[in-house]
């Protein structure tokens, strides 16, 4: 044991100093190491350094008399041209905005750029978004922000945050009206357009959410040619966004500040506007809205119907959605979200019959927090973002996301046939003798259908659509209806059974029944044969559309 003990101590005894360490040493040899310069060699660092002063002067006087002698007539710069960051299909500016919109008429993308911007300070820049140049410089003012630009592109309107009034900009003739001022607010500070829209077919007259200097929320006002109309709406419960439904008359505000996350419905009129209606629940923290052919689109995925404010499907983001851009004339919806793994924002895109997605694309370099997503041209989209970045994205840069392929039955040593398809339920119909299974909405191309099984063979012929997210089934006893609940629109959703086991055989029959009655009752005889041949198997049910869609199986709507 104790030659053990003695081993130990070896290592500790190697590694004892012999003798104690004089920390001196190294500050001495410090000491002489260091040699100051001779005085004739200070002078010679005296003279370049006075070189370098002057140097600089005379650099920095020129740079300021070049920027003197770019002032505009209205006291600001012209705009540098920046050098964009450029990868395949996606073209990055670096430039810090407060709002951006497109001018479809003269094709280009207005940005505000505010006071503590590095370049472009104080201005309104026009951006050409095939070069992705900034081009001139529209208009100049004390921290522009908020925008809004009328439907036939003739004015440009523009808030002023520091003088706390909107200036109005003749794009035609190029020439700038007086500003208006907004008021003061509740607590006596003065207001700014937190955002500006132009009402639809009166380009003279604007809607703006009033702000004061302590974002307090002062309810939305209707100006005419800088005259505010006498009615507001109030400051609670909050309308921090606004959107025109198509017309001048109509009115949407939402809340994003409070939980209540209502959407409100006004009239617009002579004397301003008044609630209609309102339906909490619908927005979102964060969240923007926009309308495009009758129907509100917010950028959580919900689809609104303005008449009747209710839910009519939700698109499933894989993530918290930032903005969007709806494109109903090519059946799209496009939206900056969360991705579902990474938490990385991607833009999606979304087809608006199925509600189901279609494509993605990273956006390389993207940061800070996405706002405004605007279509821009016929195959772009425009993107800011609060950390100094304008995106420009054409559409083909969108990688399709190819459709979930219908799966194959495998048979077991046990003899039991299995199926790889998500479901969310199952319901059996003695009279076609097939499996009914509701398909989520996280299939691509294959999703918010009913799937027909044959039970036998295990064989799924090809999914119908019926709805956003169908979860339960339900048949009648005597197998005329199915009835599907539709999570993505808060309903239920009835069909009629053998649309969905033999719709081509009734077409079939329809068919040969217009076409007998053609031939020996003529046109009109053939027309009523129709009508006769569809209500012969609709029954008392009532086709009720969703956006673009159409159901095979007519259908009726409970709820929500």
């Amino acid at each position: 044991m104790q030659d053990a003990i003695d081993k130990l101590k070896i290592p500790f005894q190697l590694c004892a100093p012999q003798a104690p360490y004089d920390w001196s040493r190294p500050l001495l040899n410090m000491t002489r190491a260091i040699s100051f310069p001779s005085r004739s060699r200070l002078r010679y660092i005296l003279v370049f350094l006075v070189a370098v002063a002057v140097v600089s002067g005379v650099f920095l006087t020129e740079k300021a008399t070049r920027a003197a002698r770019n002032l505009t007539h209205g006291g600001s710069l012209k705009p540098e041209l920046l050098e964009p960051q450029v990868t395949p299909g996606i073209t990055q500016i670096t430039l810090t905005t407060k709002d951006i919109t497109y001018d479809t008429l003269r094709n280009r993308i207005y940005a505000s750029v505010p006071g503590n911007a590095g370049a472009n300070a104080n201005t309104v820049v026009s951006i050409n978004p095939l070069t992705t140049q900034i081009e001139s410089s529209l208009t100049s003012g004390s921290n522009p922000g908020g925008m809004g630009l009328s439907g036939d592109g003739h004015y440009l309107y523009v808030c002023l945050e520091d003088a706390a009034t909107i200036g109005r900009l003749d794009l035609q003739s190029q020439t700038q009206a007086p500003e208006f001022p907004l008021g003061m607010g509740a607590f006596g500070r003065p207001n700014h357009a937190q955002e500006i829209e132009v009402l639809p077919g009166q380009p003279e007259s604007v809607g703006v959410v009033l702000e004061d200097s302590g974002f307090n929320h002062q309810g939305i006002a209707i100006f005419d040619n800088g005259t505010q109309r006498p009615n507001k709406s109030g400051q609670v419960p909050q309308n921090d966004v606004m959107e025109f439904g198509g017309n001048a008359v109509t009115l949407f505000g939402m809340n994003t500040i409070t939980t209540e996350f209502g959407i409100r419905k006004f009239a617009v009129d002579a004397n301003g506007i008044s609630v209609v209606s309102s339906q909490p629940n619908l927005g979102g923290n964060e969240a923007d809205i926009k309308f495009d052919n009758g129907r509100l689109y917010v950028s959580n995925g919900k689809v609104i119907d303005p008449q009747t404010m209710s839910l009519l499907g939700t698109f499933r983001l894989p993530g918290f959605g930032y903005a969007l851009a709806p494109d109903s004339a090519n059946n799209r919806i496009y939206f900056i979200t969360q991705g579902a793994n990474d938490f990385a924002p991607k833009l999606w895109a979304y087809d608006l019959t199925t509600f189901l997605p279609v494509g993605n694309v990273s956006i390389p370099g993207l940061s800070g927090w996405p706002h405004e997503l605007i279509r821009i041209g016929s195959s772009g989209l425009a993107l800011r973002t609060d950390a100094n970045q304008l995106f420009i994205i054409q559409l083909s840069a969108i990688q399709p996301l190819p459709p979930a392929p219908l799966p194959s039955p495998t048979t077991g040593a046990d003899s039991v046939i299995k199926l790889q398809l998500s479901t969310n339920d199952l319901i059996f119909d003695s009279g076609t003798q097939k499996v009914y299974a509701s398909v989520p909405s996280d299939l691509a191309g294959i999703g918010n259908s009913l799937a027909p099984i044959n039970p036998v063979t295990g064989v799924v012929s090809q999914p119908v659509f019926i709805g956003v997210d169908p979860t339960e089934l339900a048949i009648s006893s005597n197998n005329q209806y199915i009835y599907a609940a539709l999570d993505g629109m808060a309903g239920v959703r009835r069909f009629v059974a053998d649309f969905f086991g033999a719709s081509s055989l009734f077409a079939a029959f329809a068919a040969f029944v217009a076409l007998f009655a053609f031939f020996f009752g003529g046109p009109k005889a053939a027309r009523a044969a129709k009508r006769s041949s569809a209500s012969w198997n609709v029954s008392s049910s009532t086709a009720v559309p969703l956006g673009s869609e159409a159901f095979v199986s007519p259908s009726v709507t409970y709820g929500p």
